[in-house]
């Protein structure tokens, strides 16, 4: 079973559990790290990436580092899985996909090792990261719509999920996050990181729970 996992063809139900699973052991060990935070914590002033500095975050950065450097491991077989199961689009276009992810997943785990200190470094891996996660599921929902929506109705109800997603974290930075109240430029912001993580995240569940079983 294990080995199936690992090469991103095991039943999809092994995939909603391995994948809540390894969300939520992320969860804890960042949660763990913002308690060990020895400033006051605000997701409006603090980034993420910050919990993983060492001269700000003494003890709490070992737990943000082992979340991120496990978690990109364990996204590997998830993305392996998606891959499978997206067989109706084009082969070539389907590796496409799987490289921007993949290239996501290896720079997701690089923000474990390079902490917020190391710059440039450290800047141009996150926003590798993003960047190519991002791209990757962009470029599968239009290609959802180009190669599934006109022939099967689930993708339809996919295009919605997807949609609403992006909806909901523009929603929220537009209306509560942007801090136009102080000034802020919105570069300097930190809680459009955090939004942008969890509208990733919830991303990905989307595609685990919602895309049929493989072939």
């Amino acid at each position: 079973m294990f080995l199936l996992i690992l090469k991103g063809k095991a039943q999809k139900n092994t995939y909603i559990l391995y994948l809540l699973t390894l969300l939520l052991i992320f969860s804890v060990l960042l949660g763990i790290s913002i308690i060990l935070f020895p400033f006051p914590f605000s997701f409006n002033e603090i980034w993420i990436s910050e919990l993983g500095d060492p001269t700000k975050n003494r003890i709490g950065c070992v737990f943000f580092d082992i979340g991120f450097i496990f978690t990109s491991l364990g996204l590997f077989p998830v993305f392996l899985n998606i891959y499978y199961r997206i067989k109706p689009i084009d082969p070539i276009l389907r590796k496409i996909i799987l490289g921007f992810w993949l290239v996501g997943t290896i720079t997701f785990g690089s923000i474990g090792i390079f902490h917020d200190q190391m710059q440039p470094i450290h800047d141009i891996f996150a926003g590798i990261s993003y960047s190519s996660l991002s791209l990757g599921f962009i470029i599968l929902l239009i290609l959802h719509i180009v190669y599934v929506h006109s022939t099967k109705p689930h993708s339809r109800f996919i295009f919605l999920l997807y949609l609403s997603i992006g909806q909901l974290a523009l929603f929220w930075v537009l209306l509560f996050l942007f801090p136009v109240r102080n000034n802020v430029p919105f570069k300097d912001f930190a809680a459009w990181e955090w939004v942008g993580t969890i509208s990733i995240i919830l991303t990905i569940i989307s595609c685990v729970i919602i895309l049929p079983e493989q072939q």
